[in-house]
Protein backbone atom coordinates (compact mmCIF):
# COMPACT_ATOMS: atom_id res chain seq x y z
CA UNK A 1 0.00 0.00 0.00
CA UNK A 2 3.21 2.39 0.25
CA UNK A 3 3.18 2.94 -3.16
CA UNK A 4 -0.21 3.86 -3.30
CA UNK A 5 -0.45 6.49 -0.56
CA UNK A 6 2.45 6.91 1.89
CA UNK A 7 0.58 8.67 5.13
CA UNK A 8 -2.21 6.31 4.48
CA UNK A 9 -4.64 9.36 4.08
CA UNK A 10 -7.97 9.12 1.91
CA UNK A 11 -10.48 11.63 1.39
CA UNK A 12 -14.29 10.48 1.08
CA UNK A 13 -16.45 12.80 -0.23
CA UNK A 14 -19.71 12.49 0.89
CA UNK A 15 -21.68 11.37 4.06
CA UNK A 16 -24.47 8.84 3.32
CA UNK A 17 -24.71 5.21 3.59
CA UNK A 18 -22.28 4.11 0.86
CA UNK A 19 -19.59 6.86 1.98
CA UNK A 20 -19.91 4.95 5.54
CA UNK A 21 -19.49 1.32 3.11
CA UNK A 22 -16.52 3.19 1.52
CA UNK A 23 -14.69 3.67 4.47
CA UNK A 24 -15.39 0.00 5.84
CA UNK A 25 -13.60 -1.31 2.93
CA UNK A 26 -10.85 1.35 2.61
CA UNK A 27 -9.85 0.64 6.38
CA UNK A 28 -9.74 -2.85 5.88
CA UNK A 29 -6.88 -2.07 2.73
CA UNK A 30 -5.20 -0.30 5.94
CA UNK A 31 -6.04 3.69 5.60
CA UNK A 32 -5.66 5.64 8.66
CA UNK A 33 -6.51 8.72 8.57
CA UNK A 34 -9.86 9.80 7.07
CA UNK A 35 -11.07 13.41 5.75
CA UNK A 36 -14.46 13.98 4.50
CA UNK A 37 -15.64 16.68 2.36
CA UNK A 38 -19.18 18.04 2.44
CA UNK A 39 -21.48 20.82 1.74
CA UNK A 40 -21.22 22.14 5.87
CA UNK A 41 -18.67 21.05 8.59
CA UNK A 42 -21.79 20.23 10.87
CA UNK A 43 -23.14 17.91 8.68
CA UNK A 44 -19.77 16.13 8.57
CA UNK A 45 -19.23 15.64 12.30
CA UNK A 46 -22.64 14.76 12.38
CA UNK A 47 -22.28 11.89 10.19
CA UNK A 48 -18.60 11.08 11.87
CA UNK A 49 -20.34 10.90 15.24
CA UNK A 50 -23.38 8.79 14.20
CA UNK A 51 -20.99 6.12 12.69
CA UNK A 52 -18.18 6.45 15.59
CA UNK A 53 -15.40 6.59 12.83
CA UNK A 54 -12.11 6.91 14.55
CA UNK A 55 -9.36 9.35 12.72
CA UNK A 56 -11.33 11.32 10.86
CA UNK A 57 -11.91 14.84 10.27
CA UNK A 58 -13.92 17.29 8.06
CA UNK A 59 -12.33 18.76 4.67
CA UNK A 60 -13.62 21.86 2.68
CA UNK A 61 -13.53 21.83 -0.83
CA UNK A 62 -10.97 23.88 -1.18
CA UNK A 63 -8.09 21.58 -0.05
CA UNK A 64 -9.20 19.86 -3.16
CA UNK A 65 -7.37 22.04 -5.21
CA UNK A 66 -3.82 20.62 -4.39
CA UNK A 67 -4.92 17.06 -3.50
CA UNK A 68 -1.96 14.52 -3.21
CA UNK A 69 -4.08 11.64 -1.53
CA UNK A 70 -6.67 8.56 -2.43
CA UNK A 71 -9.75 10.00 -3.37
CA UNK A 72 -13.18 8.44 -3.23
CA UNK A 73 -16.09 9.95 -4.05
CA UNK A 74 -19.71 8.70 -3.53
CA UNK A 75 -22.32 12.28 -3.15
CA UNK A 76 -25.16 12.42 -5.43
CA UNK A 77 -24.65 11.49 -8.57
CA UNK A 78 -25.89 14.73 -10.36
CA UNK A 79 -22.93 16.64 -8.63
CA UNK A 80 -19.95 14.37 -9.35
CA UNK A 81 -19.36 16.74 -12.28
CA UNK A 82 -18.64 19.30 -9.36
CA UNK A 83 -15.70 17.83 -7.73
CA UNK A 84 -14.31 16.22 -10.87
CA UNK A 85 -14.21 19.44 -12.40
CA UNK A 86 -12.53 20.92 -9.43
CA UNK A 87 -9.95 18.10 -8.58
CA UNK A 88 -6.92 18.84 -10.86
CA UNK A 89 -5.22 16.45 -13.08
CA UNK A 90 -3.90 13.53 -10.67
CA UNK A 91 -1.80 10.10 -11.22
CA UNK A 92 -3.52 9.37 -7.42
CA UNK A 93 -6.28 7.04 -7.24
CA UNK A 94 -10.11 8.46 -7.93
CA UNK A 95 -12.96 5.99 -6.91
CA UNK A 96 -16.57 6.87 -8.22
CA UNK A 97 -19.49 5.74 -7.11
CA UNK A 98 -21.56 4.36 -10.22
CA UNK A 99 -22.62 5.69 -12.11
CA UNK A 100 -19.73 8.49 -13.33
CA UNK A 101 -21.89 11.11 -14.65
CA UNK A 102 -25.31 11.48 -14.65
CA UNK A 103 -27.09 11.03 -18.02
CA UNK A 104 -29.91 13.27 -17.42
CA UNK A 105 -27.64 15.91 -16.30
CA UNK A 106 -25.18 15.90 -19.31
CA UNK A 107 -27.52 14.09 -22.12
CA UNK A 108 -25.88 14.65 -25.80
CA UNK A 109 -22.41 14.91 -24.22
CA UNK A 110 -22.42 12.26 -21.80
CA UNK A 111 -19.57 10.36 -23.86
CA UNK A 112 -17.23 13.44 -24.59
CA UNK A 113 -17.27 13.96 -20.19
CA UNK A 114 -16.72 10.25 -19.70
CA UNK A 115 -13.27 10.53 -22.11
CA UNK A 116 -12.41 13.43 -20.83
CA UNK A 117 -12.47 12.28 -16.89
CA UNK A 118 -10.36 9.47 -17.63
CA UNK A 119 -7.98 10.90 -19.60
CA UNK A 120 -7.97 13.65 -16.61
CA UNK A 121 -7.60 10.93 -13.97
CA UNK A 122 -4.78 8.20 -15.57
CA UNK A 123 -6.44 6.04 -12.60
CA UNK A 124 -9.75 6.91 -12.34
CA UNK A 125 -12.40 3.72 -11.43
CA UNK A 126 -15.78 3.65 -11.22
CA UNK A 127 -16.72 1.11 -8.82
CA UNK A 128 -18.92 -1.87 -10.03
CA UNK A 129 -19.20 -4.64 -7.35
CA UNK A 130 -21.52 -6.35 -9.69
CA UNK A 131 -18.64 -7.23 -12.31
CA UNK A 132 -17.25 -9.75 -8.79
CA UNK A 133 -20.91 -10.94 -8.09
CA UNK A 134 -21.02 -12.55 -11.80
CA UNK A 135 -17.78 -14.13 -11.17
CA UNK A 136 -18.31 -15.88 -7.95
CA UNK A 137 -22.18 -17.12 -9.32
CA UNK A 138 -21.13 -18.25 -12.64
CA UNK A 139 -20.15 -21.48 -11.32
CA UNK A 140 -23.60 -22.32 -9.65
CA UNK A 141 -25.55 -21.29 -13.55
CA UNK A 142 -26.48 -24.76 -15.10
CA UNK A 143 -27.92 -23.38 -18.40
CA UNK A 144 -26.77 -24.34 -21.69
CA UNK A 145 -28.55 -21.93 -23.06
CA UNK A 146 -29.65 -18.07 -21.88
CA UNK A 147 -32.82 -17.28 -23.87
CA UNK A 148 -34.36 -14.82 -21.48
CA UNK A 149 -32.65 -13.30 -18.54
CA UNK A 150 -34.37 -11.60 -15.89
CA UNK A 151 -32.99 -8.99 -13.19
CA UNK A 152 -35.13 -8.34 -10.16
CA UNK A 153 -33.82 -5.61 -7.96
CA UNK A 154 -36.02 -3.66 -5.02
CA UNK A 155 -34.42 -1.45 -2.46
CA UNK A 156 -35.01 0.88 0.35
CA UNK A 157 -34.60 4.04 -1.74
CA UNK A 158 -36.14 7.25 -2.58
CA UNK A 159 -36.12 8.11 -5.97
CA UNK A 160 -39.17 8.43 -8.29
CA UNK A 161 -39.53 8.16 -11.80
CA UNK A 162 -36.94 7.72 -14.00
CA UNK A 163 -34.37 8.47 -11.20
CA UNK A 164 -35.00 4.49 -10.22
CA UNK A 165 -33.46 3.29 -13.31
CA UNK A 166 -30.90 6.20 -13.72
CA UNK A 167 -29.65 5.05 -10.23
CA UNK A 168 -30.35 1.38 -10.00
CA UNK A 169 -29.75 0.18 -13.66
CA UNK A 170 -25.51 0.20 -13.51
CA UNK A 171 -26.04 -2.56 -11.12
CA UNK A 172 -28.19 -4.91 -13.36
CA UNK A 173 -26.92 -4.24 -16.79
CA UNK A 174 -23.14 -4.23 -15.69
CA UNK A 175 -24.10 -8.32 -13.99
CA UNK A 176 -25.86 -9.23 -17.10
CA UNK A 177 -23.65 -8.17 -19.17
CA UNK A 178 -20.51 -9.58 -17.07
CA UNK A 179 -22.58 -13.23 -16.47
CA UNK A 180 -23.18 -13.50 -20.57
CA UNK A 181 -19.52 -12.88 -21.16
CA UNK A 182 -18.34 -15.72 -18.64
CA UNK A 183 -21.16 -17.83 -20.53
CA UNK A 184 -19.75 -17.04 -23.69
CA UNK A 185 -23.12 -15.75 -24.55
CA UNK A 186 -23.17 -12.90 -27.16
CA UNK A 187 -25.75 -10.46 -26.91
CA UNK A 188 -25.40 -9.13 -30.77
CA UNK A 189 -27.11 -5.75 -31.60
CA UNK A 190 -29.62 -4.21 -29.42
CA UNK A 191 -33.12 -4.22 -31.78
CA UNK A 192 -36.34 -3.42 -29.30
CA UNK A 193 -36.24 -1.08 -26.01
CA UNK A 194 -39.52 -0.94 -23.93
CA UNK A 195 -39.77 0.49 -20.73
CA UNK A 196 -43.18 1.71 -18.28
CA UNK A 197 -41.70 4.03 -15.56
CA UNK A 198 -44.08 4.62 -12.57
CA UNK A 199 -43.40 6.79 -9.61
CA UNK A 200 -41.76 4.05 -7.23
CA UNK A 201 -41.31 0.87 -10.23
CA UNK A 202 -39.62 0.61 -13.02
CA UNK A 203 -40.09 -2.11 -15.76
CA UNK A 204 -37.91 -2.50 -18.97
CA UNK A 205 -37.60 -5.04 -21.73
CA UNK A 206 -34.58 -5.23 -23.94
CA UNK A 207 -34.47 -7.14 -27.01
CA UNK A 208 -30.69 -8.01 -27.96
CA UNK A 209 -30.48 -10.09 -31.25
CA UNK A 210 -29.32 -13.44 -29.11
CA UNK A 211 -31.06 -12.69 -25.75
CA UNK A 212 -34.17 -10.84 -24.34
CA UNK A 213 -33.12 -9.23 -20.85
CA UNK A 214 -36.52 -7.96 -18.83
CA UNK A 215 -35.50 -5.71 -14.99
CA UNK A 216 -38.12 -4.98 -12.46
CA UNK A 217 -36.96 -2.08 -10.42
CA UNK A 218 -38.87 -0.94 -7.23
CA UNK A 219 -38.07 1.85 -4.76
CA UNK A 220 -39.89 2.40 -1.46
CA UNK A 221 -39.52 -1.57 -0.67
CA UNK A 222 -41.68 -2.82 2.15
CA UNK A 223 -39.56 -5.62 2.82
CA UNK A 224 -36.62 -5.51 5.71
CA UNK A 225 -33.48 -5.73 3.45
CA UNK A 226 -33.42 -4.68 0.06
CA UNK A 227 -33.51 -7.61 -2.67
CA UNK A 228 -32.02 -8.46 -5.38
CA UNK A 229 -32.31 -12.15 -7.68
CA UNK A 230 -32.63 -12.96 -11.87
CA UNK A 231 -34.02 -15.59 -13.73
CA UNK A 232 -32.09 -17.20 -16.25
CA UNK A 233 -34.98 -18.95 -18.63
CA UNK A 234 -36.97 -21.19 -15.74
CA UNK A 235 -34.13 -20.96 -12.82
CA UNK A 236 -34.36 -18.40 -10.27
CA UNK A 237 -31.11 -17.30 -8.19
CA UNK A 238 -31.55 -15.61 -5.37
CA UNK A 239 -28.16 -13.12 -4.10
CA UNK A 240 -28.78 -13.33 0.05
CA UNK A 241 -27.10 -11.61 3.04
CA UNK A 242 -26.94 -12.28 6.48
CA UNK A 243 -25.34 -10.22 9.06
CA UNK A 244 -23.60 -13.26 11.16
CA UNK A 245 -21.52 -12.59 14.43
CA UNK A 246 -20.77 -8.53 12.62
CA UNK A 247 -19.46 -10.28 9.58
CA UNK A 248 -21.61 -9.45 6.13
CA UNK A 249 -21.93 -12.45 4.46
CA UNK A 250 -23.24 -13.40 0.70
CA UNK A 251 -24.74 -16.54 -0.43
CA UNK A 252 -26.12 -17.34 -3.64
CA UNK A 253 -29.67 -19.52 -3.47
CA UNK A 254 -30.48 -22.37 -5.88
CA UNK A 255 -33.89 -24.03 -5.40
CA UNK A 256 -33.36 -25.29 -1.67
CA UNK A 257 -29.40 -25.11 -1.67
CA UNK A 258 -27.25 -22.19 -0.59
CA UNK A 259 -24.14 -21.55 -1.27
CA UNK A 260 -21.72 -18.95 0.31
CA UNK A 261 -20.14 -16.77 -1.95
CA UNK A 262 -17.13 -14.09 -1.94
CA UNK A 263 -18.16 -10.25 -0.73
CA UNK A 264 -18.39 -8.55 -4.19
CA UNK A 265 -17.66 -4.80 -2.61
CA UNK A 266 -14.83 -6.11 -0.99
CA UNK A 267 -13.66 -8.05 -4.13
CA UNK A 268 -13.62 -4.72 -6.12
CA UNK A 269 -11.51 -2.83 -3.38
CA UNK A 270 -9.09 -5.25 -2.86
CA UNK A 271 -9.00 -6.07 -6.92
CA UNK A 272 -8.52 -2.34 -7.48
CA UNK A 273 -5.44 -2.23 -4.82
CA UNK A 274 -3.89 -5.24 -6.84
CA UNK A 275 -4.13 -3.84 -10.04
CA UNK A 276 -3.38 0.31 -9.13
CA UNK A 277 -0.49 -0.08 -11.97
CA UNK A 278 -1.95 -2.21 -14.58
CA UNK A 279 -3.16 0.46 -17.23
CA UNK A 280 -5.48 -2.72 -18.49
CA UNK A 281 -7.43 -2.69 -15.28
CA UNK A 282 -7.92 1.03 -15.74
CA UNK A 283 -8.96 0.96 -19.70
CA UNK A 284 -11.73 -2.25 -19.05
CA UNK A 285 -13.56 0.00 -16.32
CA UNK A 286 -13.47 2.90 -19.05
CA UNK A 287 -15.26 0.45 -21.65
CA UNK A 288 -17.82 -0.80 -19.17
CA UNK A 289 -18.18 2.96 -18.20
CA UNK A 290 -18.54 3.87 -21.80
CA UNK A 291 -20.86 0.92 -22.45
CA UNK A 292 -22.78 1.54 -19.52
CA UNK A 293 -23.77 4.65 -20.41
CA UNK A 294 -24.48 3.92 -23.96
CA UNK A 295 -27.16 1.91 -22.56
CA UNK A 296 -28.83 4.06 -19.99
CA UNK A 297 -28.50 6.92 -21.94
CA UNK A 298 -30.55 5.08 -25.17
CA UNK A 299 -32.91 3.63 -22.53
CA UNK A 300 -33.48 7.62 -21.23
CA UNK A 301 -34.24 8.44 -24.71
CA UNK A 302 -36.57 5.85 -25.91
Amino acid sequence: MDCLNKSKDVIIIGSSKIAKIHYNYLSENKFKKFYFVGRTKSKINKFIKKYNIKYAYFRSKKSLSKNKKIISVCNNTDFHQDYLDYIPSSKHLIMVEKPLISIKVFRDIYKEKIIFYFKKFKKLIVIYPMIFLASSVVKYIKNKKINTFKIYYYTKGNNRYDDIYIDLLPHCLIFFRELCRLKNKNLGPLLKIKKKINKHNNNIELVFKNIKLYIYLKEKYKGKNSKFFFQIDKTKYYRVTKDINGEFKNFIKIKNKIFEIKNPMRQFFTNTFLNINKKIYFSRNKFFTLWLSNLTYKIFNS
